[in-house]
C-alpha cells in the first residue's frame, strides 16, 4: 500500500512516480495466523472507532487461536492478531455461519451489520442470524427472530437507503417482524418490508444481491437458488427487483442439478460496457451451452468459458492488481482452475498455482468460498492450507501493485493517452467497488468516497510523466 500511496501522492504533486519493482502475490500474514476448525466466508475492512480492522466471518471455531472468535474475529494488521467482535457470537442448538458484512448507517450513525445463521451475538435478545456491531456493542434490527424462529441470511445489499437482506426461510412457515419472510426483505432503520411472497425451487434461498443498472435505470437483482420468485415467469435463478415488482432476467436461467443455483453477482465492465455478471454451479440459457459464469449486457445473456469443473463457483469480483480491472472467481471442486481463476484472454486462467493441497476438516478439498476487496488487496476466504503452495490457514490475500501511470483507468496507448475514457472507465470501477477506485489508498470505512474522486481529478491534471 506504501508504494500505491507514494506514486498517488506523486501525480497528485506532478511529479513523475519512480519506477517501483513490483510483482503481484500472495501475502499469507493473516493466513499464518489462520482460522481453525471450519471455514471463511465472509470480509470486510470497517473502522470501529479504534482504526481499520478486516472483520472475517464462516463458520469456524475460532480464529488466531484466540477464545470467543467462532463465526467472528476482527483483524488488526498492525498488531498482525484477531480479537472477539464485542462478547461474540454463538450458535445455539445447531450448527452456524457468518456469510454476509455490510456497513449500514440506520439514521443513527453507521454499524457493521453480520449475517448468517446463529443463535444470538453477545446474548443480546433479537440479534439471531442478524445483528449490527456499533464498535462497542452489539445491537438488534428488530427483526424479532429468535433462536427457534430464525431464518438464514446470506447476502446484504444497500440500495435506495434500504438495507436488503436475503436467504432462506428455516422455520415455516417464516416471518420477519411480523411479515412474510420467504427470502428478501428490507429495513430502513424502523421497519421493515417484505418483498417475496412465495419462493420456488428445491430448498431454495437468495444468495446474492447485486445493484445494476440495464439500461432502465438502477435496480435490484437477486440470485440464487430457485426456480421462480412470486410466480413471475421466466425468474429462474435470477431475478429483477425496481422497488415495487420482480420482472424477469432475460427469460432466467436453469441449474443442471436441483441442490445448486447461482451465488454470486457483481457488476463490471469488461470493456465491452457495463454488465452484470452471474457465477454458480453449472446452468444454461436456452440455446447457449452449459457454463459457470455468465453475462447480461441488459438485452442478452453470454457465456463465459463454458463448464469450469464437477463443482460450483461462490464468489466473483473485480480486482485490479496493477494491470487492469479483471474478473476473478472462487469455488469449489473446481480441480481444473484449482478453485480460483482470473478472466484474461477470453478465458478463466488459474492464478499462481490457485490453491491446492489439504483441506481443513471436515471437507477433504480445498475451497474458495468468499472474495472481498479491502483496499488494494483481494481477500480470499475458504477452507484451506495453502495458496499457490505457501501455508494459509482459511485465509489469504492477493496483493496489488501501483500502475504506471494511474490515470490512465483505461490503460490505452494512443494519444491523447488521458482523455473522457478514462473518467468513465473510473466510474465504472468506483461503482463496481474496484479496489483500482480507492486513489486515496484510505482504509478507513467507507473506503471509496468523494476524496477518491478528487484525488483522480488531481492526478489526471498532473498527467502521465
Amino acid at each position: 500500500m506504501r508504494t500505491r500511496l507514494a506514486a498517488s501522492l506523486a501525480l497528485a504533486a506532478g511529479l513523475p512516480a519512480a519506477a517501483q519493482p513490483c510483482t503481484p502475490g500472495w501475502d499469507t500474514t493473516i493466513g499464518t495466523v489462520g482460522i481453525a476448525g471450519g471455514y471463511a466466508a465472509a470480509a470486510r475492512e470497517w473502522n470501529d472507532g479504534n482504526g481499520p480492522r478486516l472483520y472475517v466471518g464462516g463458520s469456524f471455531a475460532s480464529a488466531g487461536g484466540i477464545g470467543g472468535t467462532g463465526l467472528l474475529a476482527a483483524y488488526n494488521r498492525a498488531a498482525n492478531s484477531f480479537a472477539p467482535v464485542g462478547g461474540g457470537l454463538s450458535t445455539g442448538f445447531t450448527n452456524g455461519f457468518v456469510n454476509s458484512i455490510l456497513p449500514f448507517n440506520p439514521g443513527s450513525g453507521e454499524r457493521l451489520v453480520v449475517g448468517g445463521f446463529f443463535d444470538n451475538a453477545a446474548g443480546v435478545p433479537g440479534t439471531a442470524s442478524l445483528a449490527m456491531w456499533s464498535g462497542s456493542e452489539w445491537q438488534p434490527l428488530n427483526t424479532t427472530w429468535t433462536g427457534s424462529t430464525r431464518g438464514s441470511i446470506w447476502c446484504m445489499a444497500v440500495w435506495n437507503g434500504r438495507l436488503y437482506v436475503g436467504g432462506g426461510v428455516v422455520n415455516s412457515p417464516g416471518t420477519i417482524a411480523g411479515l412474510t419472510w420467504a427470502g428478501l426483505a428490507s429495513w430502513d432503520g424502523q421497519e421493515w418490508e417484505s418483498h417475496i411472497s412465495s419462493i420456488t425451487g428445491f430448498s431454495p434461498y437468495v444468495a446474492s444481491l447485486a445493484v445494476f443498472n440495464d439500461g432502465s435505470g438502477d435496480a435490484l437483482f437477486a440470485a440464487g437458488r430457485f426456480t421462480s420468485i412470486n410466480g413471475v415467469t421466466g425468474t429462474g435463478l435470477i431475478a429483477k427487483w425496481n422497488g415495487s415488482s420482480w420482472s424477469s432476467v432475460g427469460g432466467g436461467l436453469t441449474s443442471t442439478s436441483t441442490t445448486t443455483g447461482l451465488e454470486g453477482l457483481t457488476a463490471f465492465d469488461d470493456g465491452s460496457g457495463p454488465a452484470l455478471f452471474a457465477a454458480g454451479g453449472t446452468f444454461f440459457r436456452s440455446g447457449l451451452p452449459v457454463c459457470n459464469v455468465a453475462k447480461w449486457n441488459g438485452s442478452a445473456w453470454a457465456n463465459l468459458g463454458g463448464q469450469l469443473g464437477t463443482g460450483r463457483l461462490t464468489s466473483i469480483s473485480p480486482f485490479n492488481d496493477g494491470s487492469g480491472s479483471k474478473l476473478y472467481i472462487g469455488g469449489t471442486a473446481m480441480v481444473p482452475i484449482n478453485q480460483f481463476a482470473r478472466w484474461e484472454n477470453n478465458q478463466w486462467a488459474s492464478v499462481d498455482g490457485g490453491f491446492t493441497g489439504s483441506a481443513i476438516p471436515p471437507s477433504n478439498f480445498p475451497s474458495v468460498f468468499g472474495l472481498a476487496v479491502a483496499g488494494n488487496r483481494l481477500v480470499v476466504a475458504g477452507n484451506f492450507v495453502a495458496a499457490g503452495g505457501i501455508t494459509a490457514n482459511g485465509l489469504v490475500e492477493r496483493t496489488a501493485c501501483p500502475t504506471a501511470c494511474y490515470p490512465n483507468c483505461d490503460a490505452s496507448t494512443a494519444p491523447p493517452v488521458l482523455n473522457v475514457a478514462d473518467f468513465i472507465c473510473y466510474q465504472n470501477a468506483f461503482a463496481a467497488g474496484d479496489s483500482y477506485a480507492n486513489c486515496d489508498a484510505s482504509t478507513a470505512s467507507p473506503v471509496l468516497n468523494v476524496a477518491d474522486f478528487i484525488c483522480f481529478l488531481t492526478a489526471f491534471a498532473a498527467g502521465c510523466s
